[in-house]
């Protein structure tokens, strides 16, 4: 297991990295941590229309990426922190070979959290976490959101039907859920900042690798947030017809 450092806020830049990535290091379980400043992420057979109001994300200045993997809407910002899993696997879907760890780690901080629904944690009913999938020759790219401290009060302002933050694995449709942020539940509190170190060092333990990229690779990472993810046919070019 190793771990490759992101401290990009940009969330054009966080999904070209993690494809990087993904597609570089091939020879290694892979665990990274990264926070976006506010977006909406849709999943890559999305119809962003049905999802958000454009108009209302227009407002506040809030970039529309899509991902990679299938699944719903999300919405990120500073309080929430995103996980990805870069694991081998033998083709078939497997939420829990993933899920389990991450909640074990969750649960040593103090996070009492547990398994939801097929791709879910949750602390109680309510939701902390949806997730989504990607799966190439054999390895599976797993990401999923961590609410920590998010202002769930612009969900309800930016996506259509209460989308809170939920991935849906089997449709283009977002799930509608209940969602709380994992600060309300701690015993002892702590800050965004320590609740990532303590979950990175249960994940990957202090002794395995801990890289950052070279400056090469930093400008390939930009060249594909440039040519791909900041890219109006990637993003809106994928959104099918909308017929009024």
């Amino acid at each position: 297991m190793l771990t490759v450092r992101n401290v990009s806020n940009d969330p054009f830049y966080n999904q070209a990295f993690e494809e990087y990535v993904y597609e570089t290091f091939l020879d290694d379980d892979i665990f990274l941590l990264w926070q976006n400043a506010p977006a909406v992420v849709v999943g890559s057979y999305q119809n962003i229309c049905r999802e958000v109001h454009v108009e209302a994300l227009r407002q506040r200045g809030i970039p529309v990426v899509r991902r990679i993997s299938g699944g719903g809407t999300v919405y990120h910002d500073l309080g929430n922190v995103n996980y990805t899993y870069i694991v081998r696997a033998n083709g078939t879907v497997d939420y829990d070979a993933v899920l389990s760890p991450v909640i074990a780690a969750l649960n040593a901080i103090g996070v009492p959290a547990r398994k939801n629904r097929t791709c879910d944690i949750a602390i109680g009913d309510l939701k902390i976490s949806g997730s989504a999938q990607r799966m190439i020759k054999g390895r599976l790219l797993h990401h999923g959101t961590l609410l920590f401290s998010t202002d769930l009060g612009v969900l309800d302002q930016i996506t259509t039907h209460r989308k809170n933050d939920c991935f849906q694995s089997r449709s283009t449709q977002s799930a509608i859920c209940t969602v709380t942020n994992i600060r309300e539940h701690l015993a002892a509190p702590m800050t965004i900042e320590e609740f990532q170190t303590r979950l990175l060092d249960q994940t990957v333990p202090p002794g395995c690798p801990r890289l950052t990229l070279t400056a090469e690779q930093e400008a390939e990472v930009c060249r594909l947030r440039d040519e791909k993810y900041r890219n109006w046919e990637w993003t809106w070019g994928k959104t099918p017809e909308v017929h009024h």
